[in-house]
């Protein structure tokens, strides 16, 4: 990024004229007013538009789950969310039971290692930004408790949905009709699938299926040929029915 002083030379430069260095303190000074405008012009059409607030980018970042009209059907499901892995609560446990391991074993540690770390306070932290913010826009909006529920994909999610039900977030996940969901990797074992071969058998299941429609089935062929006698039969009646 080209600073200030270069900036100011490069623009005396173009005019013919000897750089002093008064002009980078004003030309600095012009910017932070030109931003400065910039930033009420911004703030005035948020504020214009209705989009003030720190949760409005949060409550508007899908405008096809979170725009809702009156001529929508609702919907069992009204929107689905998913969580990063990287906190998950398993890897933090298997981290803590290695170095309990080391511990025991004699091993020198680092202080800070030895401090637990309970990491599932930040993704319940962002359920309870997320459910506020919501439910703050319902009763602004007079929309009451939302309709359909809100799902939400984790990999831990059998997990990290007991530790919602145990803490104060269980009235707002209420509220919100949270739906806790494991994504389809994740759930590979709970649907009854023990081996990625199972796809791939999938895949060919489907391919045999895909080739099958490239003919027409004799009994589809059959009602079409009736369909188009029956037309025909109509027509000549009406003719018939004109003489």
């Amino acid at each position: 990024m080209l600073g200030v002083q270069p900036f100011a030379k490069a623009l005396c430069d173009l005019e013919g004229s000897a750089f002093c260095p008064y002009l980078s303190t004003e030309l600095y000074a012009a910017f932070d007013v030109y931003v400065a405008i910039l930033n009420s012009i911004r703030k005035q059409n948020k504020s214009l538009l209705g989009r003030e607030g720190q949760s409005w980018r949060l409550l508007n970042s899908c405008p096809s789950c979170q725009y809702r009209l009156k001529e929508d059907e609702q919907l069992d499901v009204r929107m689905i969310t998913q969580m990063d892995g990287n906190v998950s609560l398993r890897r933090v446990e298997r981290k803590e039971d290695v170095l309990q391991e080391k511990e025991e074993s004699g091993q020198d540690l680092p202080a800070a290692s030895k401090e637990p770390i309970d990491r599932s306070q930040y993704p319940l932290a962002l359920l309870y930004i997320f459910f506020t913010a919501e439910k703050e826009e319902q009763e602004r909006n007079g929309e009451g408790i939302p309709k359909g529920k809100l799902a939400n994909a984790y990999n831990i999610s059998c997990k990290f949905s007991k530790s919602v039900q145990r803490s104060p977030l269980n009235v707002l996940a209420q509220w919100a009709k949270f739906l806790p969901v494991v994504g389809t990797m994740h759930g590979m074992r709970e649907a009854g699938i023990t081996s990625s071969q199972a796809f791939y058998d999938w895949l060919v299941e489907e391919g045999e299926y895909l080739r099958n429609l490239t003919r027409t089935p004799p009994q589809e062929a059959l009602k079409t040929e009736y369909y188009l006698k029956l037309e025909a039969l109509q027509t000549t009646q009406g003719h018939v029915a004109m003489i």
